[in-house]
């Protein structure tokens, strides 16, 4: 996912500390910098085994293979999020938040009423769960994204409001960064139908 820095203001924490990369591209003649993050279908270990083996072990019922998918997460680090939903409810570092009609059930990294909206403890992603599977991710950053009349705007810009309605049991700083300097999400999502999705 990219930011385009030029479109975005006000973003309150340092762009690295919470994982993402600086890029810069050439974009038809003009020089472009973003801000990107990324996610990753397959484990670096994986990666490195032969493609042939790789080829051969591959199950065509699974589009996550290594059953984790992997982002960056503070700092840059690889942070791996599993795709079995026991893991994410019971066994990780993930808080179960609401569930919302066409994105499916919101987990947030160590959400609780009490945390500290800071760089390094808002982590960037949350997955996305539906019928025991992981359908998908989020990103969420925190600022103002400009969108050129015309042009589409893949982001969402939750309110205050939404906010509270998605992440329940979460803190009220980050309810209020809604307001200033605001908020930036995007969902990508593993399923076909995600406006399908029931609560």
């Amino acid at each position: 996912l990219q930011l385009d820095i030029e479109k975005v203001t006000g973003n309150t924490y340092d762009m690295r500390t919470q994982g993402f990369t600086y890029w810069t591209t050439n974009l038809n003649g003009e020089t472009k910098n973003y801000w990107t993050t990324q996610q990753y279908y397959i484990s670096p270990e994986t990666l490195a085994t032969d493609p042939a083996a790789r080829i051969a072990a591959r199950d065509p019922n699974l589009m996550l293979q290594d059953h984790s998918i992997y982002v960056s997460g503070f700092n840059g680090e690889l942070f791996a999020i599993s795709t079995n939903i026991s893991d994410i409810a019971h066994n990780s570092d993930f808080t179960e938040q609401a569930c919302i009609p066409g994105m499916g059930d919101h987990y947030y990294y160590k959400m609780t009423p009490e945390l500290a909206c800071t760089e390094d403890s808002l982590l960037p992603w949350f997955p996305l769960t539906h019928s025991d599977q992981l359908i998908g991710l989020g990103m969420v950053t925190y600022g103002r994204h400009v969108v050129s009349e015309g042009a589409t705007d893949w982001f969402e810009t939750p309110t205050k409001g939404v906010i509270m309605a998605i992440v329940p049991r979460g803190p009220q700083c980050m309810y209020d960064m809604a307001d200033s300097p605001g908020v930036i999400t995007m969902h990508t999502y593993f399923i076909k139908h995600p406006y399908a999705v029931t609560c």
